[in-house]
Order: C-alpha cells, then sequence, then structure tokens
C-alpha cells in the first residue's frame, strides 16, 4: 500500500481523536465542514472560526459534485511532502501567513492556496470584516484552485506568475472562470475592496 494511501485511511481518525483527548492542554479543537470530505477548521480563535466554518460549508455545497469529487480524490491521494498536517487539506483562519508557504505570499492576499491544493489559508481580519456572499467568492476562488491541481492544469501546476498583475496571471484567470462556472462572482471581492476603502494596517508577512 502507498504511503499516501496509508495517511489517507488511519490519520484523519487518530487525528480527530487525539485533539478531541487533548483539547484541554493547549491543543485546537475542530470545526466540522465537511467530514465525508475531511474538511476540518481548527479553532485557532484568530478570527470568527464557527462563521467561517459554516460559510464554508454552505460555499462547498454549491459547487457541482463531480468538482467536489475531484478534490477530494486529489486530496486523499496526496503525497506527504505536501502535507502541513495528518490530512489534506488543511485550512486554517489566521491573522498572518506564519504558517503558509511565504515564497508564494504577497502582503496583501486574503486567501491563498498551496501545496498544489492541499493548503488553503484565509487572512482573519478581512475575512471577518467581508459579508458572507464575498467570504463564498473568496472560498470559492481558493477552492477554484484546488479543483485546477485536481485535474492537473499545466499552467497551474507551473504556479502563479508574481510579475505581473492578477488579472493578467494565466492561473488566476483559470481560478475565476472556474469560480464562475460553479455561480460564484469573480469581481465582487475587489468590488467590495474598492468600495469600503479597506486599509491594511499591517503586513501579514511580518505582523
Amino acid at each position: 500500500m502507498k504511503v499516501s494511501s496509508i495517511v489517507a485511511r488511519y490519520a484523519l481518525p487518530v487525528h480527530k481523536t487525539y485533539f478531541a483527548d487533548k483539547a484541554m492542554e493547549g491543543f485546537p479543537t475542530y470545526l466540522t465542514i465537511c467530514d465525508t470530505s475531511r474538511l476540518f477548521l481548527p479553532a485557532l480563535g484568530e478570527g470568527n472560526d464557527a462563521r467561517f466554518a459554516e460559510i464554508f460549508r454552505q460555499t462547498w455545497q454549491r459547487i457541482p459534485l463531480r468538482c467536489r469529487r475531484r478534490m477530494v480524490k486529489h486530496w486523499r491521494d496526496a503525497d506527504p511532502i505536501h502535507l502541513q498536517g495528518l490530512w489534506s487539506p488543511t485550512v486554517q483562519l489566521v491573522n498572518d501567513w506564519r504558517l503558509s508557504d511565504r515564497v508564494c505570499r504577497t502582503a496583501r492576499d486574503m486567501g491563498v492556496c498551496g501545496r498544489i491544493g492541499h493548503s488553503l489559508y484565509f487572512y482573519a481580519p478581512i475575512v471577518d470584516a467581508m459579508p458572507p456572499n464575498i467570504v463564498q467568492d473568496l472560498i470559492a476562488h481558493e477552492l477554484a484552485h484546488c479543483y485546477l491541481y485536481a485535474i492537473g492544469d499545466e499552467e497551474t501546476m507551473a504556479g502563479s506568475d508574481r510579475t505581473v498583475h492578477r488579472w493578467l496571471d494565466n492561473v488566476e484567470i483559470y481560478a475565476d472562470e472556474a469560480m464562475e462556472v460553479w455561480g460564484f462572482s469573480a469581481d465582487s471581492i475587489d468590488e467590495w475592496e474598492k468600495d469600503n476603502k479597506w486599509v491594511w494596517d499591517s503586513d501579514p508577512l511580518t505582523s
């Protein structure tokens, strides 16, 4: 049996049981987003975890079943080198990028998809400020990256071009197209940020 298959089969139940027992000793408890898809959110307390988990659940349910299945298979087949925990995907609501792949981050990212679709991080201050429908669009955009990794899109596998504006980056363009096919808006996030004059009062890369 492949190592990744062993991890997929045994890691999650062991992990859930372990943290349930250790929650009082400083380990995070986990909020269930969708247990059959192995989507869980650690309650780190850096943002409104319960709200975010519920919005993520609603977003996930809106995505076509065939696309969800492709992502779940991608996560279950993860090579251990891409894991940031005992299972894939890692989903976290955080107030900085200390645990994400910093080489791929910019200071004003609102959400990030890393490790070829096996980690998802969202910036808590801006997520908590957004209305639920905009948060859904943000989550859908990052999940669209996961989907493109899952289907082996060549440009997505090659990585984003951070030297150009995201509107000129094919990886971002393809993710926008995928989320719009699913029924989400690719424009709402930028429009919300502009309309609400969001002020970045700290640098998530160093805060």
